[in-house]
């Protein structure tokens, strides 16, 4: 049996730009994750202009030109992180859910 989604959304958070080893094939990786999803995916872009990440929002903004998934750049709140300086606090994913709510209800 096979069902189509309603909703696909991806965030994938920062770990893989950490560790040097998959830095270098995130961009490689992050192609194949976007070819696998159903067109309309919402996939979530992070507010970095440099590195791996800027390449990494540049390929989902590839996609999203080419119709396949739905780009949804993300917008963090100044200081809006957790005691461990690294995953958003609750302003923080707050505002990941207000970014993917905006890009939801664009879609009606």
């Amino acid at each position: 049996m096979s069902a189509a989604p309603d909703l696909v959304t991806v965030l994938i958070g920062s770990n893989d730009i950490i560790k040097r080893d998959l830095r270098a094939r995130l961009p490689e990786h992050f192609r194949a994750m976007l070819s696998a999803l159903p067109a309309g995916a919402l996939v979530a872009t992070v507010p970095r202009t440099r590195g791996v990440q800027a390449e990494v929002n540049r390929i989902v903004g590839e996609a999203a030109d080419a119709g396949a998934v739905v780009s949804v750049p993300l917008h963090f709140a100044a200081g809006a992180r957790a005691p461990d300086h690294f995953h958003p606090d609750d302003a923080g994913y707050a505002a990941i859910a207000a970014d993917f709510t905006a890009a939801i209800l664009a879609r009606r």
